[in-house]
């Protein structure tokens, strides 16, 4: 009941007040459902799922394809590369200028949230990294309201 409430308070302080959306009230349903079938240990999973999906409903999503400053693809190939939480873009290694270092592993599960649906991003294994960033941003969003 905790998840849900706090679930519904984020979307709550994210959205505009009386205004109808199809699309985040299906993720509400999607999640809510997840909950009911999720063992607990699963609960962190469906919430950076959820957090992530509404971030890219009210248009926050994260460019997560390229350098957000040279436009180098961001595929692995032994580079680092960073996530700028607060603009919530990728940067090369070669123009880094501010972000936190982002692990293969940690980008690919970041990229399947917007791919996949609930049930097949619970079935991935994520790292405590991707933890740290969701909960990061969503404290960085709340703060700009």
């Amino acid at each position: 009941i905790n998840f849900i409430y706090n679930c519904l308070s984020l979307t709550d302080k994210l959205i505009k007040s009386d205004e109808a959306d199809n699309k985040i009230y299906g993720l509400l349903k999607e999640t809510f459902g997840a909950v009911c079938l999720a063992g607990i240990g699963d609960l962190y999973k469906v919430n950076i799922y959820f957090f992530w999906r509404l971030a890219d409903f009210l248009g926050y999503r994260p460019q997560l394809d390229e350098c957000a400053l040279c436009g180098r693809q961001t595929t692995a190939n032994g580079q680092k590369i960073f996530f700028n939480i607060t603009e919530n873009i990728l940067i090369c290694n070669e123009c880094v200028g501010g972000g936190l270092f982002i692990g293969e592993k940690t980008l690919e599960n970041l990229r399947k949230i917007f791919q996949t649906d609930l049930g097949e991003f619970i079935k991935i294994n994520i790292s405590k990294e991707l933890i740290s960033i969701t909960e990061k941003a969503k404290q960085i969003k709340l703060s700009e309201l």
